[in-house]
């Protein structure tokens, strides 16, 4: 090859030229997601939206799923979407009004059948519900060393911590603790043991969680014997006249806190079933005398 002569190079790529024709040319291209889903974290009666885009000659098509977790525990498997409240729009899906069973992954998978790949991405649901009390404490009346018992169980998603304070302290009691005379139980019940006339007042049990918190709360009431009033009477036995071999019926009830108990007694005596067997007391208080022997 001398200096004039050139080296004659190969073209890479054919040349397309008239001559050859353009009619049953095609141009293909493996699907690209230019969009990815992202996780998506909302409340229980929200609407989510999940975008999914993908390009490609020709245009990729869009298939939505969700995955679990199969029974084996290591596995995933496929589940349908939301029934009656999932749309899928130009590539997006839409749940409407999720609750927390809506909760998993969300997967998109796009292909336009050039080459065998097919694309995929997913994207997590978590549904936060704001707690909410099963059981609330009711105000209690104790007499001093008894116990005070306050029940308190709430739900969520995920599931509330629960806690209690009394009103004017700041020392938070959680469940499964113990502080002095007061015990916080596995399930969030709250017992006082020997109260004192010190432990009255309100007591409130929280529950908190990422989603939010709920309060309610509690009064207790501690009395002494001097501060409880005496049992009333409210009726009473009268004087009775009766023919022999008849029944005869005294009644007696009586108000109080706490209930008081009704005894009649008889020249000082105490009546029960051992000393007569004609006589009985009926649970409302009342006496009865039978004539039978």
């Amino acid at each position: 090859m001398n200096g004039e002569e050139k080296e004659r190079v190969e073209p890479r790529f054919p040349i397309l030229s008239p001559e050859m024709g353009l009619k049953n040319f095609f141009l293909t291209v493996r699907p690209v997601l230019v969009r990815e889903p992202d996780d998506v974290i909302t409340t229980s009666g929200a609407t989510v939206t999940f975008v999914c885009e993908a390009e490609g000659d020709p245009e990729p098509r869009i298939r939505w799923f969700r995955e679990e977790t199969a029974d084996d525990g290591v596995n995933v498997k496929e589940v349908g979407l939301p029934r009656g409240r999932a749309v899928i729009k130009e590539g997006m899906l839409i749940v409407e009004r999720v609750t927390p069973k809506d909760e998993g992954l969300y997967v998109c998978e796009a292909e336009n059948g050039v080459g065998i790949d097919v694309l995929r991405a997913a994207a997590s649901l978590s549904v936060h519900v704001h707690p909410v009390f099963l059981a609330k404490p009711k105000d209690q009346r104790v007499g001093m060393n008894g116990i005070a018992t306050f029940e308190c169980v709430a739900e969520g998603n995920p599931p509330p911590s629960v806690f209690w304070t009394k009103e004017g302290s700041q020392e938070l009691m959680f469940a499964g603790t113990t502080h002095g005379a007061m015990k916080v139980s596995v399930d969030g019940t709250l017992a006082i043991q020997g109260v004192r006339k010190e432990d009255a007042g309100f007591y409130v049990c929280s529950a908190l969680s990422v989603a939010g918190s709920s309060v309610t709360k509690a009064y207790l009431e501690v009395t002494a014997i001097e501060d409880q009033p005496p049992p009333v009477i409210t009726m009473g036995p009268a004087n009775q006249t009766l023919p022999v071999n008849t029944i005869a019926v005294l009644p007696c009830q009586a108000f109080g806190s706490p209930k008081p108990n009704i005894e009649w007694l008889k020249n000082e005596k105490t009546l029960s079933a051992e000393s007569s067997s004609r006589t009985m007391v009926q649970p409302s208080g009342t006496l009865v005398i039978d004539s039978k022997c």
